[in-house]
């Protein structure tokens, strides 16, 4: 079946990024696949693009982000 790639993503760049930001820790990193790490990119990018700053303890309960990948890195 023919396909083309639109992009590729760069694992090492991935997660030098994480690990700048302070998003994830190495030992996560080691024991994560590449697609769970991009998920984790992917959700702290929309809470950033919300624009959604909690500033309670409430409101830090309130905020969520749910992540799903079938069968991914098994």
């Amino acid at each position: 079946m023919p396909c083309k790639i639109a992009g590729q993503v760069d694992k090492e760049k991935l997660n030098d990024q994480l690990l700048k930001n302070n998003i994830l820790k190495k030992s996560d990193l080691k024991s994560m696949s590449i697609a769970n790490t991009f998920a984790i990119a992917a959700a702290e990018e929309a809470i950033k693009d919300s624009k959604w700053i909690p500033n309670s303890e409430n409101d830090q309960y309130r905020t969520g982000t749910s992540i799903a990948i079938g069968m991914s890195g098994i």
